[in-house]
């Protein structure tokens, strides 16, 4: 059942009116490079919250950061209003490159131009002042050569992101000389927006972890769902004072056959805050294209197939198990506070098939931040073993991969 009211809680969570006059952090930094943008909070076994400055402004944590996507969905929901989407702190875009793309913004002028404006016509759709692009990499990009690194940072501070990341990719590369290309780059350009190094697996975490005074943040690429990487960022990060967002993030796990997610607990492992999974555009077209060609009785019928994000068990359930279960005519605010579910019943988003995944997914942004709050709160009441064992799904999946590497393992 439901425990907070969406009107106290999610204005809460958007607009933190009232709220950072609650939080006790303890402020300790150690970070050489650039101002002390995360300042750690508490720390216990179960996760850390804490805070992050960045443009001046204040992002408690842990947060859910919302991708384009989801900022697109969360448009087109009659259910979300405006404020709501504005109040949001961060947004994520995420670019997908292959090599003869990367060749032709390096070779051609012109081209560089026309991508650098699709970038920013993507990124404007982000409703936040505050911004940061991610580079993913078709598997024949193995490493990222000086001059189209530069080109990519260029890119994001003509752009004036609010972060800076360093591309990488899943391959073994010398990956230090990126970062120590981008430090360089940074300084003898003057530039003061943070630098974020990616790590997409575990000899990169060792690499980054030997340069951390040359960056300000790390991000993890989830893409492939790398629990062991998440483990080994438990050992080497929680207990630094540096920003951990993870990129990329799965909406459900394939090691919970899709039926649950770890969602804003995934900072059990020392992830400060988290941006979703987002799949390749042309997947994506295909999606559209084949959905289009379906009838409205076949959409209607796909709609029941949508995952539902539950916030109570972090259970992630199609809308026909959920009508199977509390029939069509249950509130879905008996599950979650948001806008959405607080004006639908479980038929009534299956009914309207054409906006479903814009429903759900609008859910899924919403009731993320509430939880990401109610986590923030629960560590630093000193009440989060408690509120994580309550989230069975989340906690299924802990116990599932409960094998954290040794160190030497990656060495």
């Amino acid at each position: 059942m439901k425990d907070v009211n969406i009107n106290g809680y999610l204005e809460r969570a958007l607009h933190r009116l009232g709220y950072a006059q609650n939080v006790n952090l303890h402020i300790g930094i150690n970070q050489e490079n650039g101002d002390n943008m995360f300042e750690m909070g508490k720390n216990p076994e179960e996760g850390r919250n804490g805070k992050i400055t960045i443009d001046k402004k204040e992002i408690y944590t842990p947060m859910y950061i919302p991708s384009r996507s989801d900022f697109l969905q969360l448009t087109r929901s009659d259910y979300v209003k405006k404020e709501y989407i504005e109040s949001i702190d961060m947004g994520v875009h995420e670019e997908y490159f292959n090599l003869d793309r990367m060749k032709k913004i390096k070779n051609e002028k012109k081209i560089f131009k026309r991508v650098e404006n699709t970038i920013w016509s993507k990124t404007d759709e982000i409703a936040s002042p505050r911004k940061i692009l991610n580079f993913e990499f078709s598997p024949d990009v193995t490493k990222i050569k000086s001059d189209y690194l530069r080109l990519l940072l260029e890119i994001q501070h003509k752009l004036d992101l609010s972060t800076i990341t360093i591309p990488n990719t899943f391959n073994d590369w010398n990956y230090r000389e990126a970062i120590n290309y981008s430090y360089k780059w940074k300084k003898q350009e003057s530039i003061d927006k943070p630098l974020m190094a990616i790590v997409c697996n575990e000899s990169h975490l060792n690499t980054v972890e030997k340069n951390l005074t040359k960056i300000d943040a790390v991000g993890i690429n989830l893409r492939r769902e790398n629990i062991p990487l998440l483990y080994y960022v438990r050992e080497k990060l929680k207990q630094k004072e540096i920003w951990v967002h993870s990129f990329m993030t799965p909406r459900r796990y394939n090691v919970a056959n899709y039926d649950g997610t770890l969602g804003i607990l995934i900072n059990f492992f020392g992830i400060d805050t988290i941006s979703p999974l987002v799949v390749h555009p042309e997947t994506s077209k295909m999606f559209k294209y084949k959905s289009d060609q379906k009838s409205p009785e076949e959409k209607e019928e796909e709609a029941g197939k949508n995952k539902y994000f539950n916030p109570i068990d972090y259970g992630c359930y199609d809308f026909n198990n959920l009508e199977n279960v509390y029939g069509s005519r249950y509130s879905l605010s008996h599950f979650c506070d948001c806008e959405v579910c607080e004006k639908n019943t479980i038929g009534e988003i299956t009914s309207d098939y054409e906006f479903t995944f814009v429903h759900s997914r609008s859910h899924d942004v919403f009731s993320n931040i509430i939880e990401s709050h109610k986590y923030h709160e629960s560590i630093e009441d000193e009440e989060c073993t408690k509120y994580f064992n309550n989230k069975v799904h989340a906690k299924k999946i802990i116990n599932k991969t409960k094998r954290p590497p040794k160190v030497t393992d990656y060495l």
